[in-house]
């Protein structure tokens, strides 16, 4: 930096900050208040975007839930009572589904522009309403690597099987209906009535071979059966055939019971991408989902409310303290995501609250700084959700419900000093704070329970906290009512905001820019 370029900076800052305060001028943040018979036009936008967030007081990217080192149960959670079946038919504590691991990215864009009204009915009374609309962009991206699965389709699926398998692991369960028959009927006709040892065994063989049927056939061919099955040669697959295999020795050699020496199909390799993303699309497989993510572009969240001046002991160069009430309405106007866009994201909640808040703001000279505080009480909505855990975000369209959602209350901090530059532009910083309770989830008014998917999940991970910095610019005129040609006051601004750190539930680190302009006008 030449001597010359920093003598005129050193001029540039020596003159803003000697520049004196005229009488009316008081640079500031938008006054929340609008003066008597004045009504404010507020047109506004936002835009901000992101592709990570902060979970349990980690930053880690968006689609972290839809990428899984392994993919099973923990990723469909449908799958979990078929994990459960698995476990006791091969007898291994550790045994699953998987069917490799998933890549995924995610970004996500909001902008918002909204138009606002406000009057002055009096001097401390101020009534408002804002419209926002609100566009929202997705761009994601799922893929499976299948090197190392340990399971693949279900032969006998309908769906995603073959014939082939399917004739198999249909004579497969005919023989072993056969089998378990003709040792009833042993059994029934005193064939073993002479040696109780052995009529006692072929009960308890009777009794397992009941049971692993049953197993094997929820497994396999029930209507809520298992989409995957473990590959043949997978440590699953070899301990299940082990264990019909010992079981069709014991019927030939203890008993004398012949004809079961099929086994059912299993897999002989995994599912390749292509088949993956048939998986989640295929409008009769178990998902019947969809991979599109439409450019949304509709109405927010509506809000009206009232703003009231407790106290105002501030000069007419701004310099004092002020002490505004408001109480708001939003109104359940937004779009909500669809459950069958497996990437969906609505413009809102799409449900009402209410909201308090609670604003100070002080001025000395040049310094000052808004400090408010407010309180969000979210009331309950209507809405169709899939239901499944936050961490397993593609569930099986099996599981969708109609419930009621309340989200939990909102408690907000929030501290904004400035620094005037000039009599009408000032430098402005923030600092936010919010805390958000945890949601509850209920069934709606005859809506049926859905087996191992209670509403209960959808609320798991809710709870938050998060906090935000900015920075920005703002410029503000006031009212000056000078005879028959008053001064019409405006403000205007442009701020930068950042999430930069969160606890507990899901947090977007988003990156935000906000600009706004405000202008004034008297009607007769």
């Amino acid at each position: 930096m030449s001597p010359r370029f920093r003598a005129t900076l050193a001029s540039l800052v020596l003159t803003l900050a000697t520049l004196p305060c005229a009488s009316h001028v008081a640079a500031q943040l938008p006054p929340i208040s609008v003066p008597k018979g004045l009504t404010r036009f507020t047109m506004d936008g936002a835009l901000g975007s992101y592709d990570h967030r902060f979970f349990d007081s980690r930053r880690e990217p968006l689609a972290s839930d839809f990428a899984k080192d392994s993919v099973g149960a923990n990723f469909f959670g449908a799958l979990t009572a078929v994990e459960e079946i698995l476990k006791r038919v091969t007898g291994i504590p550790t045994a699953g589904l998987n069917i490799g691991s998933t890549n995924a990215l995610q970004q996500i864009s909001v902008g918002t522009s909204g138009i606002g009204l406000a009057h002055g009915l009096t001097r401390r009374l101020t009534i408002f309403g804002y419209m926002p609309f609100t566009r929202v962009t997705v761009q994601a991206h799922i893929s499976l690597d299948s090197t190392g699965a340990r399971s693949g389709f279900n032969p006998a699926d309908p769906i995603f099987g073959d014939p082939s398998g399917a004739g198999q692991t249909a004579s497969f369960f005919a023989q072993f209906n056969g089998a378990l028959a003709n040792l009833q009927e042993a059994l029934d006709g005193g064939a073993f009535d002479n040696d109780p040892a052995k009529k006692q065994q072929a009960q308890q063989t009777l009794t397992d071979g009941t049971a692993l049927h049953s197993d094997l056939f929820a497994l396999i061919l029930d209507p809520a059966r298992s989409t995957f099955m473990p590959k043949a040669t997978s440590p699953e697959g070899v301990a299940l055939l082990n264990k019909i295999a010992a079981l069709q020795n014991l019927l030939v050699n203890n008993f004398g019971v012949t004809g079961f020496t099929l086994t059912p199909s299993l897999p002989t390799s995994g599912i390749g991408d292509e088949a993956f993303q048939e998986l989640l699309t295929n409008p009769d497989g178990p998902i019947a989902g969809s991979l599109d993510v439409p450019n949304i572009y509709t109405l927010g969240d509506v809000e009206v409310g009232a703003a009231y001046l407790l106290l105002d002991n501030r000069s007419e160069t701004g310099e004092g303290i002020a002490l505004t009430g408001e109480a708001m309405a939003r109104l359940p106007t937004s779009k909500l995501d669809r459950p069958e866009l497996l990437f969906d994201l609505g413009t809102g909640d799409r449900q009402p609250d209410a909201e308090f808040r609670l604003t100070a703001d002080l001025v000395a000279r040049r310094f000052g700084i808004r400090m408010a505080g407010g309180y969000a009480i979210q009331l309950s909505g209507k809405l169709q959700r899939r239901i499944a855990p936050p961490s397993q975000p593609i569930a099986y369209a099996s599981t969708l419900a109609a419930v009621t959602r309340t989200p939990g209350n909102v408690v907000v901090f929030s501290a904004q000093p400035f620094y005037r530059i000039t009599p009408t532009f000032a430098f402005v910083a923030g600092a936010r704070y919010a805390s958000r309770s945890m949601d509850t989830y209920d069934l709606f008014e005859n809506q049926d329970s859905i087996p191992n998917a209670p509403p209960s999940l959808l609320a798991e991970e809710s709870a938050r906290k998060w906090y935000e910095v900015s920075g920005g610019l703002a410029y503000s005129s006031p009212h000056i009512p000078l005879g028959d040609k008053p001064k019409m006051p405006m403000d205007a601004g442009m701020m930068f905001s950042s999430v930069v750190g969160a606890s507990g539930g899901r947090v977007p680190a988003a990156v935000t820019v906000r600009a706004y302009l405000k202008l004034y006008a008297r009607f007769p």
